[in-house]
């Protein structure tokens, strides 16, 4: 395919979209949301308006949910909080909020001892603790702590 082709097939993709029929604009605000059907509380059309009245319009944050970490180490079932102590389940069912990939560097040992706080963590992967970049970390790349 020529320079001129290539270029002209380019033009097309990166132009702007043409504006659509005033027609069609004015139906589509007029449209309604279709409530979804689920036994979730959370999911029903009224959910924001049940959280704040529960929370006497205090702000939602994410301290006042329980939190479930993923089974590790080759376990199969989840230990999850309640008022007598953690309980063990083997299935849960329900609504993921957040989902965190923490990450942890010990220096000089590929397996450090019990207790022992790490030299350099992250709660997210992306950020340290101390606010520089994983991505940009010379222990971040496969293989490195070998």
């Amino acid at each position: 395919m020529s320079n001129d082709k290539l270029k002209s097939k380019l033009k097309e993709k990166t132009q702007a979209p043409k504006p659509e029929p005033e027609e069609r604009i004015a139906t589509m605000s007029t449209t309604e949301v279709t409530p979804v059907q689920s036994g979730y509380l959370a999911l029903s059309t009224n959910a924001m308006d049940i959280i704040n009245e529960n929370l006497k319009n205090q702000p939602l944050s994410l301290a006042l949910f329980d939190v479930v970490k993923a089974p590790s180490g080759g376990t199969t079932a989840f230990s999850v909080p309640s008022i007598t102590g953690d309980e063990i389940e083997k299935e849960l069912v329900g609504i993921i909020l957040d989902y965190t990939t923490p990450r942890a560097y010990w220096e000089g040992s590929s397996d450090p001892i019990e207790g022992t706080p790490p030299d350099c963590y992250s709660s997210d992967s992306v950020i340290s603790h101390d606010g520089k970049a994983c991505n940009q970390c010379v222990y971040n790349d496969f293989g490195s702590m070998i």
